[in-house]
């Protein structure tokens, strides 16, 4: 599978007289920055000695949750983008550089957007109706309400200012990589399942919905990321056109 690249280079494109790489740089500074404040934050909280044996569960649960997933996979993503920005603000790009940071284009496009979208947007519906499904309503008062904002909002915010602000075209096999996505998605309802039967709800509503009802859950989850994945496409394109050129093109001279 071939992989997509970045058509512009940013170093040449000004967006209202701002160099679109500085404003990368403090971008992607300032969000690895507060997602490590977040982390420490989150991952500090001790549920273990509350008196709710569900509640201590989550001790462990936590690290299964997909807010977990795509966070961690962000809080690496960040940093290694930042280097690739660097490495051209420098003047020391390489093919290695360029690798990498194609690499990090699939991550994104691949799998960031489409499971932060949906998970976040999840979230918030839940959260907002019926917040027992996620989880236990003592547990979510173990964390502080902007952590919750910090990791299911920012979070969509992250993704999206991404999209933007990299120029990118569209990848000949989108079927693949669709693919690729819906498979991953299958893998971690395989886990959550498997972590069910082992007794560890990963999420409160699998304790008391029926089969079927599960089974209607996993398929909503694997079959809404391809869905994703495609509409994403049509905003870059709207952003930066079929070739990726489209707001390097208009805003070089801004």
């Amino acid at each position: 599978m071939s992989m997509s690249s970045s058509p512009a280079k940013v170093q040449d494109i000004k967006v209202f007289g701002y160099s679109l790489l500085h404003i990368r740089l403090c971008w992607y500074s300032v969000s690895f920055l507060h997602l490590l404040v977040t982390a420490v934050v989150s991952l500090s909280v001790d549920v273990t000695v509350d008196e709710d044996p569900m509640v201590r569960a989550y001790s462990r649960v936590r690290w299964k949750l997909i807010t977990f997933v795509f966070n961690v996979v962000i809080l690496f993503y960040l940093p290694l983008y930042l280097y690739c920005d660097l490495q051209e603000y420098y003047g020391q790009l390489s093919p290695r550089v360029e690798k990498l940071r194609r690499i990090l284009n699939e991550v994104m496009t691949v799998f960031l957007v489409p499971v932060t979208t949906f998970s976040d947007a999840l979230f918030w519906l839940l959260y907002c109706t019926k917040p027992g499904i996620i989880a236990p309503p003592r547990l979510l008062k173990y964390l502080p309400y902007w952590a919750q904002h910090s990791l299911h909002t920012v979070s969509m915010v992250t993704v999206l200012m991404d999209l933007i602000l990299t120029p990118r075209s569209r990848p000949r096999n989108m079927r693949k990589r669709a693919l690729i996505l819906m498979c991953l998605g299958i893998i971690y309802d395989l886990l959550v399942y498997a972590c069910k039967l082992n007794g560890e709800y990963v999420y409160a509503i699998l304790e008391t919905v029926s089969f079927t009802s599960e089974i209607l859950m996993y398929s909503a989850f694997v079959l809404s990321l391809p869905v994703i994945y495609y509409a994403q496409w049509y905003f870059i394109e709207l952003v930066w056109g079929k070739n990726g050129t489209k707001l390097g093109k208009s805003k070089k001279d801004t």
